[in-house]
């Protein structure tokens, strides 16, 4: 079990202040990352989209076991959603060595996070960089569905490399959830499928419980 007390405040907060991209040298998993998630009771239900970092912030929150390490923040969207981009998107060590996460918009209300399955960066056949793991979408009504997760390397050129303004935030300790995560509710069939899709960069959706909480 694991609580989502705070967990992405910092990273929301601290990347809300910034408005461009590290120049040189490149920032942590800078570029363009093909993501899918895949609800763990049907593998037909799936999403995906692009997750695009392109600045790094601290991890400043104490009672984390990763302070101090560096974050990579950025912006995400979603395969067959017009607004673009969707939220904010996280990867690095927030609590384990390698978590990520999605914000709804521009706000600190979590719609989606995850952990790696083994806490390391993995490579494909390919050798471009993998993240692989379980996690949870969060609907404004308090459901959830459990996922899996993963995250592909496409590139090292951000689409969402600049976005003006500042991103207000609110105190995600407010709304603080408990994170139940087990691997055996993650189905190897989902995870494998999740893979696949952000592997090949599919662009395409399912039909589900899964893709209305991400409307």
């Amino acid at each position: 079990m694991r609580k989502l007390h705070g967990i992405l405040l910092f990273v929301l907060v601290a990347l809300s202040a910034c408005t461009s991209p590290s120049s040189t040298p490149k920032s942590l998993y800078q570029g363009d990352w093909d993501w899918a998630a895949v609800n763990a009771n049907n593998p037909n239900d799936y999403v995906t989209g692009i997750a695009s970092f392109s600045i790094e912030v601290i991890n400043s929150n104490t009672s984390s076991p990763q302070y101090g390490k560096k974050v990579a923040g950025g912006w995400y969207d979603i395969d067959g959603i017009s607004i673009r981009p969707a939220g904010m998107a996280l990867m690095g060590p927030i609590i384990t060595p390698l978590d990520m996460g999605f914000s709804v918009g521009s706000t600190s209300q979590v719609l989606m996070a995850g952990i790696d399955s083994d806490g390391f960066m993995g490579t494909n056949s390919s050798g471009r960089k993998v993240f692989s793991g379980m996690g949870r979408v969060y609907g404004s009504n308090g459901v959830y569905i459990d996922v899996a997760i993963a995250l592909v390397q496409r590139d090292d050129s951000p689409t969402y490399s600049r976005v003006t303004g500042s991103l207000p935030m609110s105190d995600l300790a407010s709304q603080s959830r408990v994170w139940e995560l087990h691997s055996s509710n993650i189905q190897k069939d989902a995870q494998s499928i999740a893979e696949k899709l952000a592997s090949l960069g599919i662009k395409a959706h399912g039909q589900g419980e899964l893709r209305q909480l991400f409307k």
